[in-house]
């Protein structure tokens, strides 16, 4: 199931960059995920961004089955460890660009964390 999602998101990346136009571009991103949810089934939201701005944003199938709940953009979802893999891509990602450093102390970033000498390799 997570490889899936992950695919899907990839292909939605990929849809987004190679439409024309908006519209096309939001219809295209509806089509697709709108396929992965049936009518009472558990479902996700989608923001795409392109270029810095939003272009498409949708709340697809059921925040809670027992009560019918949808999910809408203010959606918020529990995601607890499944994060941490992206976070550590995006670090490694902004390392690769020169824009921080493994070795760098945390506090660096976080002002407001009480911890001196933590790097953020240690925290990875």
């Amino acid at each position: 199931m997570l490889f899936q999602c992950f695919f899907s998101c990839l292909l939605l990346c990929h849809s987004a960059e190679g439409a024309n136009n908006d519209d096309s571009r939001s219809s295209e991103i509806d089509t697709i995920a709108g396929a992965y949810v049936t009518e009472g089934s558990p479902g996700f939201a989608i923001a795409v961004i392109s270029q810095g701005e939003l272009i498409f944003l949708k709340g697809y199938g059921l925040a809670e089955i027992k009560s019918g709940r949808s999910i809408d953009v203010d959606s918020s979802f529990r995601l607890a460890s499944v994060s941490k893999q992206f976070t550590a891509i995006a670090i490694a990602m902004l390392a690769e660009r020169g824009k921080l450093k493994y070795e760098d102390d945390v506090s660096l970033y976080l002002k407001k964390l009480p911890w001196k000498g933590v790097t953020i390799h240690h925290l990875i």
